[in-house]
């Protein structure tokens, strides 16, 4: 898992400032829902970036997730809105 400042080249700029990107690969899966869970506990229910804008009662502005599969290979995020998410989620994660 890699922790990241989101910039203009990823989703969910302009509503978050950090992703936690679990990256493609084997055993990834696990840790992922993990974390989302944890995410669950610590900051509310929340939904799946692709259906943010459908949503938008539903929203948390302090986290979202993201979750794709390429070529069998899963590729999981984690969005968190500010530092103070985002440190949170460090102490735990990293």
């Amino acid at each position: 898992m890699q922790l990241k400042k989101v910039d203009k080249r990823m989703t969910g700029y302009g509503e978050f400032h950090y992703v936690a990107d679990f990256s493609f690969g084997a055993g990834v899966l696990p840790k992922f829902v993990e974390a989302r869970r944890w995410c669950r506990e610590q900051f509310g229910d929340s939904v799946e970036y692709d259906v943010w804008e459908e949503y938008p009662a539903l929203r948390n502005l302090k986290w979202a997730w993201e979750r794709g599969t390429f070529n069998k290979m899963y590729k999981c995020r984690i969005f968190l809105a500010t530092e103070k998410e985002a440190q949170w989620f460090s102490m735990r994660w990293s």
